[in-house]
């Protein structure tokens, strides 16, 4: 009859840390070797299983940031003018904002005059960035430069879709989901505090309760 034992515990040692198996199986004649190897196995799959939970992070993160989002939330906030606004001239004055030609992003040059992020002073290439998102603003709010950030389109690309957002203090947070990435290939200083005001406060509230990916 074969007896069912605790073989005690085979440990490894890897890069990535130190893992620990309890082999327990059927002993008889060169069975630790066996048992030693589905140990083995076992570790690898736990590696596999990590690896397998990393890159589905790291396809989420691309999808949201190549399925061209921004486009399509543009086009759905226009459709949305064009629906409530039956006045030509407040219609074409809400386009013209929402494509960050108008008004607003005027307000964010001159009260940013840099990459609020970055510091990038190049403002032709700048983006007008609302906190809260468009089209859940109100009127006023959607003109209000306390609600706005004018940031580089990459930068600005991670906060729209919630990667990366602001605290109340001004340090900028980044989402989990970047934890996989190389922070230098999004161009974002390590140690950056954005100069906020009280009144930037409940847009930013907004953006890290609701937007924010932590």
């Amino acid at each position: 009859m074969q007896e069912v034992r605790d073989l005690g515990t085979i440990q490894f040692s890897t890069s990535r840390g130190h893992y620990k198996r309890q082999a327990v199986g059927i002993e008889k004649e060169g069975d630790r070797q066996s048992i030693a190897k589905q140990a083995a196995l076992s570790v690898a799959g736990d590696f596999n299983r990590y690896n397998w939970a990393k890159q589905m992070a790291a396809d989420r993160v691309m999808r949201l940031m190549t399925e061209e989002a921004e486009d399509s939330r543009i086009v759905e906030d226009i459709r949305q003018i064009e629906k409530d606004t039956p006045e030509p001239t407040e219609r074409w004055s809400l386009v013209r904002t929402r494509l960050g030609q108008g008004e607003f992003r005027k307000k964010l040059v001159d009260y940013w005059n840099r990459c609020a992020v970055t510091g990038c002073k190049l403002t032709r290439v700048l983006r007008a960035s609302h906190i809260k998102p468009w089209r859940y603003c109100t009127d006023e709010e959607r003109l209000d430069v306390y609600n706005g950030l004018l940031l580089l389109p990459n930068v600005d690309s991670l906060f729209d879709i919630g990667l990366i957002t602001i605290s109340a203090t001004g340090e900028v947070q980044k989402s989990i989901l970047l934890q996989y990435f190389d922070g230098d290939h999004f161009g974002i200083p390590e140690e950056v505090v954005v100069p906020l005001e009280p009144s930037h406060q409940p847009y930013l509230e907004y953006h890290r309760n609701t937007i924010f990916s932590g």
